[in-house]
């Protein structure tokens, strides 16, 4: 027999066991990695690993936790910790009357008894003689202001701030005689006030709300 022939089938024969060992340790490396996944299924279904389900869910936010057929899950811990929104408006409304207040030089208590009792704070209030917004502005009066929509909250509280600083400066700063032009119109305000039981009973209203938010410092 050929040496070389020899040598070349031995060489071929170690090669193949070389494979085989190599396919041998592939298969014994897979089944322990799949042994090691088993047991940490089996963990995680039994509750012994500190990372179960549970815990899981609450690491996720709310919107990331599903229930059954994809549906959403709230969590308990994020509904009760979710402080509930303030009423906007009123916020709103009250940071516009401190500015209003501030611009005109004129007591936020005052703007807020006035309002109280044009519109019991009902920003789409509107009386029947055409008045609207918060401060029961006119339509003439609100054109005279520049307020192009006096159902904005902003717009209705600056502008009727600056008609009542405007008629307090025009009498003198009577105040009374400020409520009754607003009230009844400047027109019928001359030395005294009209003998108008509307007028006399809104003038004494406004004052009534004007005083109690001043000892007070009421909110509505």
């Amino acid at each position: 027999m050929d040496t070389g022939s020899i040598y070349s089938d031995i060489e071929r024969v170690v090669r193949r066991i070389e494979e085989i060992k190599g396919r041998f340790r592939k298969i014994k490396s897979y089944y322990g990695n799949l042994g090691n996944f088993n047991k940490r299924l089996k963990d995680k279904v039994s509750g012994s690993e500190s990372q179960t389900v549970e815990n899981y869910a609450k690491q996720k936010k709310p919107e990331e936790a599903k229930g059954v057929n994809g549906k959403e899950k709230v969590l308990k811990d994020s509904t009760n910790n979710r402080k509930k929104p303030e009423n906007e408006g009123k916020v709103i409304r009250d940071r516009i009357i401190e500015e209003a207040a501030k611009k005109y030089g004129l007591p936020e208590q005052l703007i807020r008894a006035l309002i109280k009792q044009e519109s019991n704070f009902n920003a789409n209030a509107v009386s029947k003689k055409g008045a609207m917004g918060l401060m029961q502005l006119m339509p003439e009066t609100a054109k005279l202001l520049g307020v192009e929509n006096p159902f904005n909250i902003e717009e209705n509280i600056i502008g009727g701030t600056r008609y009542l600083r405007t008629l307090i400066d025009l009498y003198g700063g009577n105040l009374n005689k400020a409520l009754a032009a607003y009230n009844a119109g400047p027109s019928r305000v001359k030395e005294n006030i009209p003998d108008i039981p509307e007028t006399q009973k809104f003038i004494e209203s406004v004052i009534k709300n004007y005083q109690r938010y001043m000892k007070f410092q009421s909110e509505d």
